[in-house]
């Protein structure tokens, strides 16, 4: 799932380029926003998505269940940007907030079951 890891860079590429934008004024939002799309984005991503590579490698052992892990990751992009939008006050409502938060303790979720699952319950592969 080597789509984590290009879309932290995606993130970490945006980030980067919001932050002397903001600085010198031309976006005017919280700072924090930024910060948080730095973490989430960026690290975020590739905590999640770096077991997906190397796990199987390690344990010789099959991803166990590819939809989970693509609804993981829909659910944390859409977590990380409606963080992102609800902190930066491009919109107040404090629903955005805690969906936002709701989506990304749900993938935390979603990816320790994976990996438990990758690591304790293994389907064998035929690689030997």
């Amino acid at each position: 799932m080597l789509t984590y890891v290009v879309t932290g860079f995606i993130y970490l590429v945006f980030g980067t380029l919001l932050l002397p934008l903001n600085l010198l004024g031309m976006l005017i939002f919280d700072r924090d926003a930024i910060f948080l799309i730095w973490f989430f984005g960026f690290v975020v991503m590739m905590v999640f998505g770096i077991p997906y590579v190397f796990i199987p490698g390690f344990s010789r052992s099959k991803f166990v269940n590819p939809n989970l892990g693509y609804t993981e990751y829909i659910l944390l992009n859409i977590g990380i940007i409606f963080l992102f939008i609800s902190i930066a006050g491009f919109l107040q409502y404090i629903f955005i907030l805690y969906v936002a938060t709701l989506f990304l303790i749900i993938s935390v979720l979603i990816h320790s079951i994976n990996m438990w699952n990758m690591v304790f319950f293994r389907k064998k592969s035929k690689i030997k």
